[in-house]
């Protein structure tokens, strides 16, 4: 790691008017801390951040960034970490990271006006927690890393699952934001925007909201954000089929999808199904079990649910078969019972078989575990790749996949990469495909930091291994190449995505002169979304 190399007087006097304002706790400068927090999940920067900084309220972010704007010193924004797109690790020394965690309070549930306000270092599981004691939820409610993800950023970076099949993106169920922009001006969005107006709705002139959402943070740093609420199912029913192929499971889920089944519709392919069946600890067990006992009414039937699934799921890795697993969500039984019976038509239509529901279940009665799948199953570095296609496009996609990874059959073997795919719905449109890999190398900080340390008990380590990495971000490449060839749309677009290449001319001006608004000196993010930092 690169050290500072500002002025060490310049760097005092601005850690102690960083410090004025947010109290001396809230500025990490040891090498350890900065280390930690200046790598994602994949991409581990030249040079570490100057310092960190935690601000506490909006106020306190807004002094912080007009003092580091006339520092000239780049921002880059962090929420539960778990990117793995280069989105907020820094590109030079001159640079301050900006942890969001502290900025974690629910500032307002307004059941009358069904929405919620909450500061965007709140966590989803924390939000749901609040929200389900009040019988509430946001539409869409969260992705499967919701025990770390911030709602900041999803909202970046924008999200998949928990109600995505039916409600969309985290940005779908977005009314309003509060956002403090590279000088330290505050701007409000949506209703929340009218001299005196509540924050509960989305449109009133331009939708000045949706500029901020999907960014990776390079417009803005959001600090408060307003969902739409509704009021939680009163029923929930589960499904789940295996496919001897490819084709047939995602023609199957596409059909599933525009007859707007589902709140969660999605897929595991044979390799993928190994991979979450060989992970895990006794104690992750155990946990599954108390939780499908509480859904399930009754300790017992809790523990036989547990037993078919791990039946079930090896039975499905064993059998090389493909899964798509659906949760219907409704006002009675009869109502999710139709919506399954539609699923079991279609399934069987597209030649697949009915098999044990365990999976959809324990999914949902633990929505929001341990992040110990941002390794392997036997601590091998783990990263994905995603896109999301038109319907259409999916059996496609899935093929020109497969047929890249069988003709690097051979590297593959020879460094020990596994792979696999996850797929799942974004509303009634669109397609997403994520083709994981894992493979034998060190673990950085971060990974130890979030993984359990039961789970890394007893599993193996690995030496750095830089020429599997390099062949796993070669394989990322040509991945992307592919979803470039289908005219993919990509969440996370970080610094890995290329936005910025494959946007039309107007479009893409649009976008700088946005950027040149906001942070005319390109200070926050510097790098994402194909903007360039200053100078370069």
């Amino acid at each position: 790691m690169a050290a500072n190399n500002l002025p060490s007087e310049m760097t005092q006097a601005l850690h102690q008017d960083l410090m004025a304002i947010v109290a001396e706790e809230n500025v990490i400068l040891d090498e350890e801390n900065r280390t930690l927090l200046s790598h994602d999940v994949f991409y581990r920067p030249d040079v570490i951040a100057d310092s960190v900084v935690t601000p506490t309220s909006t106020q306190e972010l807004a002094d912080v960034a007009a003092v580091l704007q006339k520092a000239g010193m780049d921002m880059h924004v962090r929420g539960g970490g778990m990117s793995y797109t280069d989105a907020y690790t820094p590109v030079k020394s001159a640079s301050v990271l900006i942890d969001m965690r502290k900025m974690n309070r629910i500032v307002e549930i307004n059941e009358e006006d069904m929405y919620v306000t909450v500061e965007t270092g709140c966590t989803w599981a924390e939000l749901n927690a609040e929200l389900e004691a009040r019988n509430l939820r946001t539409p869409f409610w969260g992705p499967l890393s919701g025990l770390v993800s911030t709602i900041g950023g999803g909202l970046s970076q924008n999200n998949a699952f928990f109600g995505g099949s039916t409600w969309g993106t985290t940005s779908e169920s977005l009314i309003a934001l509060k956002v403090v922009v590279a000088d330290g001006r505050v701007i409000e969005t949506g209703s929340a925007s009218t001299q005196g107006g509540k924050p509960f709705y989305r449109y009133y002139g331009p939708d000045l909201t949706g500029i901020f959402t999907g960014d990776s943070g390079a417009m803005g740093i959001k600090t408060e954000a307003t969902f739409r609420l509704i009021r939680r199912p009163a029923e929930t029913g589960f499904a789940s089929f295996e496919f001897s192929t490819a084709e047939h499971s995602a023609a199957a889920m596409s059909t599933m999808s525009r007859e707007g089944l589902g709140a969660e519709l999605f897929g595991f392919d044979p390799g993928l199904t190994a991979m979450a069946m060989s992970r895990g600890t006794w104690s992750d067990k155990v946990k599954i079990v108390k939780d499908l006992a509480k859904a399930e009414g009754s300790a017992i039937a809790g523990i036989k649910q547990a037993a078919k699934t791990a039946i079930a799921g090896k039975s499905i890795a064993h059998r090389g078969g493909y899964s798509l697993h659906i949760v219907c969500d409704g006002r009675s039984m009869d109502s999710v019972n139709a919506d399954l019976d539609v699923a079991r038509e279609i399934a069987a239509r597209h030649h697949g078989k009915e098999i044990d529901n365990s999976v959809a279940k324990v999914v949902r009665a633990a929505p929001f575990g341990p992040v110990d799948s941002m390794v392997g199953p036997n601590g091998e570095r783990w990263v994905p790749t995603h896109g999301i296609v038109a319907h259409s496009d999916a059996p496609k996609i899935w093929k020109a996949m497969h047929a890249l990874f069988e003709k690097h059959a051979a590297e593959i073997e020879a460094h020990e990469v596994s792979w696999g795919f996850l797929t799942c719905t974004m509303a009634s449109n669109g397609f997403l495909i994520e083709p994981v890999m894992i493979w034998p190398d060190e673990l950085w900080p971060m990974h130890r930091h979030f993984v359990r340390d039961e789970h890394l008990t007893g599993i193996p380590t690995y030496a750095a291994n830089p020429e599997a990495r390099e062949f796993v971000t070669v394989m990322r490449a040509r991945l992307v190449e592919i979803f470039s060839d289908f005219k993919a749309v990509h969440f996370q677009i970080g610094k890995a995505y290329p936005y910025r290449e494959h946007r039309k001319a107007p479009t893409w001006a649009l976008v700088e002169a946005i950027k040149a608004h906001v942070d005319p000196k390109a200070r926050i993010n510097p790098g994402c979304l194909g903007l360039d930092p200053e100078g370069s």
